[in-house]
């Protein structure tokens, strides 16, 4: 099968066309925020209702982020209390439109539902793309085409179809995260830091995770821009002034934060990872070093990335099944022996380099004995030349 020029709509027959939820440019945006927390959603398409609906961008919890460290920011010295107020006050004056894209980090693209599955991760691998509106000839107007906003595809729904379809992707799926996928090292931060520096660190690394850390360095939780929606739900001003141990005690708490941090190995598969992330439900994996310290994270983006890049021919059969098996083996033994071919040329050609780099030096010792004969010979001169000088002035003072 090739997966990478498959239709959109062979590789996900059964995904139907969703019910989106939407806001105007001119909708209160505190509203938006309720909306938000009320369907437990982290993205709304905004349309403009005087072009016939159009679709016209985004407005994501990263905005929300960008638009709260922002108003922190600009008042400083404001108590918990009088920040709640500001917030409060601030939003009634903005519509979505104020709020999309706040972030400069949501950018909306836009595919056609006759997209390649390679279309799709060509986009969901784009910074700060992390979710992509289909278009079809039904649902919401595209504001550059005739087009509808049909669905949402989603980092996630790839992870899964990859998750249900590994033997389709090969034996790529078996080289180790190390080296071939996710970013080093990891941005993390400590857990006495606030949870407003927190937030204000991603924004300014444009990332949408980071890792929290404790004095000896070892990953204790982790912090998302989705966490910015239990924020500005409850306490604002209380909420970013806490150590990011604390906020992230009550987000577990309440039942919003991971009770754990997965984390995989660098000798870990590509494939092992993609199932973890997959089982979870989680959109980043870190990386654990052998003092079980983070070096790395795997993102969503990051697997999406590696399968846009995987060669074609590591498209091949599943490497779990028979005859997959015995060409693994017949690979290895031919590796084995070129290795030991490469190891007998490698030596070879030191004995060979040795011997050159000894002529050189003989050659290089040479030429310095026949230097310093000179020099010698000229100081000789010299010496000479001084005595005679001395001579003729001896007798010029004896006239």
């Amino acid at each position: 099968m090739d997966v990478l020029n498959t239709k959109f709509d062979k590789l996900y027959p059964d995904k139907e066309e969703e019910c989106i939820l939407a806001v105007n440019l001119e909708s209160p945006a505190l509203r938006c925020l309720e909306k938000l927390k009320e369907h437990n959603i982290f993205c709304f398409p905004v349309m403009n209702p005087d072009h016939e609906q159009r679709l016209v961008g985004l407005l994501d919890l990263v905005d929300v982020a960008a638009y709260v460290v922002k108003l922190w920011d600009d008042n400083p010295d404001a108590s918990s209390v009088k920040f709640d107020k500001l917030f409060e006050q601030s939003l009634k004056d903005k519509k979505a439109g104020d709020v999309m894209n706040y972030s400069k980090m949501n950018d909306c693209h836009f595919l056609s539902e006759k997209a390649t599955f390679k279309d799709v991760l060509k986009t969901l691998s784009l910074p700060g793309v992390h979710r992509v509106p289909m278009m079809s000839r039904h649902g919401l107007l595209n504001r550059k085409s005739k087009r509808h906003l049909s669905r949402f595809l989603t980092q996630s729904d790839v992870l899964r179809f990859v998750a249900t379809h590994l033997d389709d992707f090969g034996a790529a799926l078996d080289e180790t995260i190390l080296g071939s996928v996710g970013s080093y090292p990891a941005h993390c931060v400590h857990h006495s830091t606030k949870t407003v520096d927190a937030f204000r660190e991603m924004l300014n690394k444009k990332i949408t995770g980071i890792g929290v850390i404790d004095s000896n360095r070892n990953l204790i939780g982790h912090l998302s821009m989705r966490d910015i929606g239990y924020v500005v739900t409850h306490h604002p001003g209380a909420e970013l002034a806490l150590p990011l141990k604390d906020f992230l005690r009550e987000l577990r708490e309440s039942g919003q934060g991971p009770k754990n941090v997965i984390s995989c190995g660098n000798a870990d598969s590509v494939r092992s990872v993609i199932t973890k992330l997959n089982s979870n439900r989680i959109h980043r994996i870190y990386v654990i070093d052998a003092a079980s310290r983070p070096c790395g994270v795997v993102s969503l983006s990051d697997i999406c990335q590696f399968l846009l890049h995987i060669s074609p021919e590591k498209y091949s059969t599943p490497t779990h099944s028979p005859r997959a098996k015995e060409e693994k083996v017949k690979k290895v033994d031919l590796t084995h022996l070129t290795e030991l071919v490469n190891e007998a040329l490698a030596s070879s050609e030191a004995e060979e380099k040795k011997e050159e780099i000894a002529q050189k030096l003989v050659a290089e010792q040479e030429r310095q004995e026949r230097l310093e004969k000179k020099e010698e010979k000229l100081e000789k001169k010299e010496e000479k030349l001084e005595k005679r000088e001395e001579v003729k002035r001896e007798d010029v003072y004896s006239q």
